[in-house]
């Protein structure tokens, strides 16, 4: 039986999501380890204390350890063994007893990782790859950086506090408070003589990123907000996986309208084409595309993508928006 146009708008959709965006994402973490001349094994053990708390949401008994504890767990043991051999944990929170004994999987390659892995490694495992992004790559300092997007960070900590730098059209960046005081105070921490007009203040006017601030100095659940929100490189990563998981959210119905096909078709594209130029393989992946937009589709490749996709989600257990 022949597909219908908007089956196959679906299963190109999903060819594109599953094929050509993962293949993008590996070939971001590739770059990575190249530019930081170590194997993917090296990276994660390099991580692991901090990978751990992800599946342990639980403060260790290693009195030295700084790492953020989530709210929720970000990692099933289920993922946690596909990156580590995990031997002898058989209980969540004795893990950390045993975690020490656990090194990387001999021989992973990013190949072996799906998108949400993928995800997780590059925002925990990767942040200096975003912060050169974002700074050395656009010749910025780390002060210009954030004091240019000071505003926005001061409403990342106060959303529903008007400033002196907000208008009647000003939209805060997010519809929820995802920085704490203190982590605000990290970045700003030089007082300077208040800009508002005379007469008045404000906390944002009244504080700059202090000149000796480096990004080593940023604890990491700052720095993933602020990449998150202000890094480019970032934002494209994050723009792919949200498609990827749009996608996968109509799986049942499993098709989609032309107009939809190309709202999506053209997203994901430019952010694969985007990303493609950062990493310099874009003739590699443009040529992935085209492969997709000629595809000759029939009912059981529709069937195989639709079970592949159903099979992801059962896996895919990282949580979108992690919170600490």
């Amino acid at each position: 039986m022949a597909l219908s146009k908007e089956q196959e708008n679906f299963c190109k959709i999903a060819f594109l999501n599953v094929d050509v965006v993962t293949e993008a994402l590996r070939t971001l973490l590739d770059y990575h380890l190249t530019e930081f001349g170590c194997t993917l094994e090296m990276l994660l053990n390099a991580h692991k204390h901090k990978l751990f708390h992800l599946y342990v949401n639980k403060k260790c008994q290693t009195n030295s350890c700084k790492h953020p504890i989530p709210d929720k767990r970000v990692l099933s043991k289920h993922q946690l063994s596909k990156l580590f051999n995990t031997l002898a944990t058989t209980s969540p929170f004795k893990d950390f007893g045993n975690f020490t004994h656990c090194f990387a999987i001999k021989g992973l390659m990013t190949a072996d990782l799906d998108v949400s892995m993928l995800r997780v490694v590059l925002s925990f495992c990767c942040i200096d790859l975003f912060w050169k992004s974002c700074l050395a790559k656009e010749g910025k300092s780390l002060k210009d950086f954030l004091n240019e997007h000071k505003h926005d960070l001061y409403h990342l900590w106060q959303l529903r506090t008007t400033c002196c730098k907000c208008n009647q059209y000003y939209k805060p960046p997010s519809d929820f408070c995802v920085l704490k005081k203190m982590q605000f105070e990290i970045l700003f921490s030089d007082k300077v003589v208040p800009s508002c007009k005379p007469g008045t203040s404000c906390i944002l006017c009244s504080c700059s990123v202090s000149p000796t601030l480096a990004e080593r100095y940023i604890e990491d659940q700052i720095a993933i907000v602020v990449q998150d929100y202000f890094c480019p490189l970032k934002k494209i990563v994050n723009k792919l996986v949200d498609c990827r998981n749009n996608c996968y959210a109509h799986v049942n119905e499993a098709k989609f309208t032309d107009g939809m096909y190309n709202d999506i078709w053209t997203n994901v594209t430019t952010a694969i084409e985007q990303l493609s130029i950062y990493t310099n393989s874009k003739d590699a992946l443009e040529q992935k595309i085209t492969e997709v937009e000629s595809l000759l589709l029939n009912m059981s490749v529709y069937g195989e993508y639709k079970q592949i996709i159903h099979n992801q989600i059962e896996e895919d257990k990282v949580r979108i928006h992690v919170t600490y």
